[in-house]
């Protein structure tokens, strides 16, 4: 076995591993609703200085569009895209 093949051969392992768990947060985050993102909780960290609780909305979002935006592009799956659309 050369150089070249056992990097490969880690590669595509590590790289199924990762479509796994992007799988497997996919499937719990398929059925959550998409947390909403409005003007209020963008506007309260200008009022209050406070920008915990729009970021913890934001990441959230940011979760699903990684999630589900890498298997719609890596895995080409169509039910992955409307959940994309909700996050943009």
């Amino acid at each position: 076995m050369t150089i070249k093949s056992t990097v490969r051969e880690s590669l595509a392992a590590k790289w199924n591993e990762y479509l796994a768990c992007m799988r497997a947060n996919a499937d719990v985050l398929l059925d959550e609703p998409m947390p909403e993102a409005n003007e209020e909780l963008f506007s309260l960290a200008e009022t209050t200085g406070n920008r915990l609780a729009y970021e913890r909305i934001d990441f959230q979002r940011r979760g699903f569009l990684a999630v589900d935006g890498g298997l719609a592009l890596f895995q080409g799956e169509p039910n992955r895209l409307e959940k994309l659309e909700e996050v943009i």
